[in-house]
């Protein structure tokens, strides 16, 4: 019995040691990655914004997608040259904020010399400009007949913070799920040892 109480203690220990040194060991590690993951944000990080819905009477153009990227957007949009003659054409595209200030504008000139849509890509400098924003396009030559979507992008979007934040959420989560196993270990092993304890006294009350 008491051999076997022993090695209840040995495994307890080892499973407390085992859980210090590893919690240091996340703390640190948890410190040098933020540190390298902020550092590593560049302009590969992209993420798709989803809640963009254009509406106007602009009907040539056609935004086929949003990339939140760092310190700005990527839009992808299809232009219908159909009823257009000439060479090239531009389009303008502009970001107003909630207070109606414009904050940045892009103009984006191409040819024309071909039949059928011709995809675009533009990107948009959106530095320190994270709010409630509505984004507009239109023909240069004709500002007045645009389309426009709300643009709703947070600090965390534009600098690319969203990502050390969800990497860490991902270690936390591992480290807690560690710490939940070895809670229910150290819980069963100590009721074992009071059970043994509970019968130890019951056979010194009987002698």
């Amino acid at each position: 019995m008491e051999k076997k109480k022993n090695s209840l203690n040995y495994i307890l220990f080892i499973l407390i040691f085992a859980e210090v040194i590893i919690f240091i060991m996340v703390v640190i590690a948890g410190i040098n990655s933020n540190k390298k993951e902020q550092d590593s944000v560049n302009d590969s990080f992209s993420m798709t914004y989803e809640d963009f819905d254009f509406s106007g009477s602009l009907k040539e153009i056609k935004v086929n997608s949003i990339l939140i990227v760092k310190n700005g957007i990527n839009i992808s949009y299809s232009f219908d040259n159909t009823n257009f003659i000439g060479d090239s054409i531009s389009i303008d595209l502009w970001v107003v904020n909630e207070t109606g200030g414009e904050v940045e504008r892009e103009r984006d000139t191409f040819s024309i010399k071909k039949e059928g849509e011709i995809e675009r890509e533009v990107f948009i400098d959106l530095t320190g400009n994270a709010g409630n924003n509505l984004i507009y396009v239109a023909l240069t030559e004709e500002p007045s007949n645009f389309i426009k979507s709300s643009l709703v992008l947070n600090d965390k979007s534009i600098t690319g913070n969203i990502v050390a934040i969800e990497g860490q959420k991902t270690k936390m989560t591992i480290y807690s799920i560690f710490l939940l196993i070895v809670g229910i270990a150290i819980f069963f092993i100590a009721r074992e040892r009071n059970k043994e304890d509970v019968e130890i006294k019951s056979k010194n009350k009987n002698k």
